[in-house]
Parts: C-alpha cells; sequence; structure tokens
C-alpha cells in the first residue's frame, strides 16, 4: 500500500546490487511525473516533509538541485527560474492507494494521529498502533487474503488420537 502522490511503487525488491540504481531510477520518474513536480515552482509536499534528509544549511537549495538533477523536458526551465526558497512544497495526495483485481481504491489518509483518535478503530500491528476506519480494514484484509491464497501457503495440523486410529475414510 502507498500513497497515490509518492513515488511509484516497485515491482522489484531491492538488493544490494540494484539498490542505487533503482532509486534513481524512482527518482527520475518521480521528479518528472506531476507527482513530483508542475509549472511555476511547484514540488511535492514530500520534499517539504523530509527535508532532514538533504544535506546542508540551505535546504531548499539542496532539494531545488535534487530535483534539477533527476528533471527533464521543459519542466526544468520552471524549476530554475524559481529562487530555491520560493520553491511552492505544495503537491498533496496523501490518499492511501491499493490495488485489488485492477480495480484502485482510494481513500483519504490522514497522518495526525490526534485526529484519528476517536473516530478510527485501532490496530495494534506490532510495531506501531495504527488506526483505520472499517472500510480500509476491509480492504486491507482483502489485500491479505489474496496475498496469502496467491503466495500458496499451507497449514498442517496433527491429527488426534482418535482421528489417527479410526477406520473410517
Amino acid at each position: 500500500m502507498a500513497v497515490i502522490g509518492g513515488p511509484s511503487l516497485q515491482s522489484r525488491a531491492f538488493t544490494g546490487k540494484n539498490v542505487l540504481s533503482q532509486l534513481k531510477s524512482i527518482g527520475r520518474e518521480f521528479v518528472n511525473s506531476n507527482r513530483g513536480t508542475y509549472y511555476n515552482g511547484r514540488v511535492s509536499a514530500l520534499y517539504a516533509r523530509y527535508s532532514d534528509f538533504f544535506n546542508g544549511e540551505n535546504k531548499p537549495a539542496s532539494i531545488q538541485a535534487h530535483i534539477l538533477n533527476y528533471i527533464e523536458d521543459d519542466m526544468r526551465e520552471s524549476i530554475e527560474q524559481v529562487a530555491p526558497s520560493e520553491l511552492s512544497m505544495d503537491i498533496v495526495d496523501f490518499s492511501k492507494a491499493a490495488i485489488i483485481d485492477d480495480r484502485v481504491y482510494a481513500a483519504g489518509l490522514s497522518y495526525n494521529r490526534a485526529a484519528l483518535m476517536l473516530t478510527h478503530p485501532m490496530i495494534t500491528t506490532g510495531f506501531d498502533n495504527l488506526r483505520f476506519s472499517l472500510d480500509d480494514i476491509q480492504v486491507l484484509r482483502e489485500i491479505n487474503r489474496k496475498y496469502n491464497t496467491a503466495r500458496g501457503a499451507v497449514t498442517v495440523n496433527d491429527l488426534s488420537e482418535s482421528e489417527a486410529t479410526s477406520t473410517e475414510k
């Protein structure tokens, strides 16, 4: 599961050998999509959210340099013409996306736990307490069911003494 406004999900797992090339490819695709950049210096809100991952004291300039490293076509000029401090990090779509049977399910996602406290049931994942709507839980359970079916999981149970010694078939 991912957010619609984020980088595309990858069909191949990251490995030590491919992680750098895959991250560069993902970065290039994201920056050149309307989820990453748009005209007049508009860029994804994810850049503001994760700005701590960019080096230097002038984070807007580091973010702009990152974008210019990957951007192609006519969008490049639009980003170059804006001062780094004037980048509008406002492209937002934090809707979650799930694909089941070639159908895309998307619903608004709030990452503010305080706002969700009284409105959504809580699921304990073992790592964190997450709150989802009942519809979200149903979609997640269906994804899990289909994953387990496709994976071919098998459960082996021991026979009881009476079942083991029974002559009935």
